[in-house]
């Protein structure tokens, strides 16, 4: 084997070896969409009867899932937060783990909107801290899910199961009062789940053309 033909092996290898660790860190993220129609809306003027739509990405591989601290700064995801505990839900559901991703907050952030708009000019608005700490979390076992998704000021509920149903919190402090508003969904439908395609095929491609050129170099 030449010195070319060595690197093409090696490439070869090294991208089928690449290519399957991919494979083997991505097998368990699940991407989920999701939508409800608002039956209520406490403390806010969005419509009942309108039709919302989320994602949820999660990794279905993981152990555990956290609710964590906003720390001293008691900002949201900042350098000085901390973990309070850990939740194992194996005994509830067999899959569990961290909310990778979500478009849930922009959900959260129509509502918002949507209380300022309703508020006179000389009306002070302020969104507050709640809990100090946030939780992200999704659990199921087969079509079962259970999502619970907080921050600051706003917190998320989903439970798919014998009865669906979804809520959404979240908290503001109007002329220095404290107030919150819950909207409730019902409808509570699963559109499509999807995972990252494993590139299979390209694995088996690179393998079997790693296996020509050894063969050739066998032969010569």
């Amino acid at each position: 084997m030449n010195k070319l033909n060595r690197k093409i092996f090696s490439l070869i290898i090294s991208l089928s070896v690449t290519l399957a660790a991919i494979t083997s860190a991505n097998a368990g993220i699940i991407t989920e969409e999701w939508s409800a129609i608002l039956t209520s809306a406490d403390r806010n003027n969005l419509p009942e009867g309108e039709l919302y739509t989320w994602q949820v990405t999660y990794d279905d591989s993981a152990t555990v899932a956290y609710v964590s601290s906003d720390g001293v700064d008691q900002l949201y995801n900042t350098a000085d937060d901390f973990i309070i505990t850990s939740i194992n839900a194996s005994s509830r559901y067999p899959i569990y783990g961290n909310i990778i991703d979500s478009t849930i907050g922009s959900v959260i952030d129509e509502l918002r909107r949507d209380i300022a708009s309703s508020l006179a000019p000389s009306d002070e608005l302020s969104f507050w801290n709640k809990n100090n700490s946030h939780h992200n979390s999704s659990y199921s076992k087969g079509n079962s899910r259970n999502v619970e998704w907080s921050i600051d000021d706003a917190d998320f509920r989903m439970v798919h199961d014998s009865f669906d149903y979804a809520s959404f919190n979240y908290y503001y402090a109007l002329n220095g009062v404290n107030k919150y508003s819950t909207l409730f969904f019902n409808n509570l439908t699963l559109n499509s789940v999807s995972q990252i395609p494993e590139p299979t095929s390209a694995i088996i491609l690179l393998t079997a053309l790693a296996g020509l050129a050894r063969q050739r170099y066998y032969k010569k």
